[in-house]
């Protein structure tokens, strides 16, 4: 029997792919048109969860905030431009951090001095808000990293944060000067490129897709759908979460709904390399050989760096005999 992995991308050290079930599913109705999303039936996951709303993601208790007016207010700090004070503010709250793949608030990443390189961009977000310096975000390419976790199979995507003030006139350790901009890298790695920046809904839909897939690697079904439906609120053409989505509703049982989520991804969605990779596990999984094959073709375009996808084509040619490919896989 071979595996069939799917991927998704979490934000900062944390993407999952995972293995869907081979028994238990009752496929739904096949879906006739097209839907927009959302297109979901959401009492399939039981009662609305309470997720964190926008808002409190990036609130900072009133302890918290006073803390910082008044580190800003201190000799040490009230020389500096704004955004630089909010760097050295950052630089010594991070001296005793604990980098952990949990996806964290504002608060709790002030209080716990834990979290990923997401909750550390939330948790400089949530400064921000309390100054005039103005910040957008930047996905940047890293060298992957892969792990394994409750069933999932992790990978990495990378976020930083971009700050701006009009008097900025010098540079720090870990910032890199360029006009009026000082860019802060959490967890720093040599290689790295900018891939594009990310708008604010998107960076904000990061936070409810990590969200999920913690959930799902905590198989909670439901508090993933949850955070998946405020990502695609926030974000519809989020092809990360589509993918995430469809994968959650393949794995309890609803192909014809995955099948409809892949390809909204496909046609609306920005990143679709994870989309394909699932696509195709769902179609070699309900014995759709020729689909499968088309999607595979689709596939090899793709120069993917996450070998877990090159594993599983190989493990689909042998189980089918064809050994050239699979050994070329």
């Amino acid at each position: 029997m071979f595996m069939r992995t799917v991927v998704i991308l979490i934000t900062c050290f944390l993407a999952a792919c995972s293995s869907i079930p081979e028994s238990g599913t009752t496929p739904l109705a096949a879906t006739t048109a097209q839907p927009s999303l959302p297109l979901l039936d959401d009492t399939y996951f039981g009662e609305p969860l309470a997720v964190n709303t926008v808002t409190q993601v990036f609130a900072l208790t009133a302890q918290q905030q006073q803390d910082f007016r008044a580190k800003l207010k201190s000799p040490r700090y009230k020389s500096l431009p704004p955004s630089r004070q909010i760097y050295r503010y950052i630089q010594n709250r991070l001296e005793g951090f604990n980098y952990h793949s949990d996806t964290l608030t504002g608060t709790d990443v002030l209080s716990r001095e834990t979290g990923n390189c997401l909750s550390l961009a939330i948790m400089t977000k949530s400064l921000v808000n309390l100054t005039d310096v103005e910040i957008t975000y930047e996905l940047v390419e890293t060298p992957p990293i892969y792990q394994s976790e409750g069933g999932m199979l992790l990978s990495s995507q990378h976020i930083r944060t971009v700050l701006s003030d009009p008097k900025a006139a010098r540079s720090f350790q870990s910032l890199t000067l360029f006009q009026n901009k000082l860019t802060i890298d959490y967890f720093p790695v040599n290689g790295t490129r900018t891939l594009r920046m990310v708008d604010e809904n998107e960076f904000y839909s990061m936070y409810y897709r990590n969200k999920a897939a913690e959930a799902m690697i905590a198989n909670n079904t439901n508090l993933a759908f949850w955070n998946l439906k405020a990502a695609l609120k926030l974000k519809p053409d989020d092809g990360q979460a589509i993918n995430m989505m469809g994968l959650l509703h393949a794995r309890l049982g609803y192909p014809d709904y995955a099948e409809a989520l892949y390809l909204h991804g496909l046609e609306y969605g920005i990143e679709k390399l994870e989309i394909l990779n699932n696509y195709h596990a769902l179609l070699v999984r309900l014995n759709r050989t020729e689909d499968a094959n088309i999607i595979a073709e689709r596939l090899e375009q793709y120069d993917d760096p996450n070998p877990f996808k090159w594993i599983q084509l190989a493990d689909i040619a042998y189980v089918a005999k064809d050994y050239e490919t699979a050994i070329f896989y």
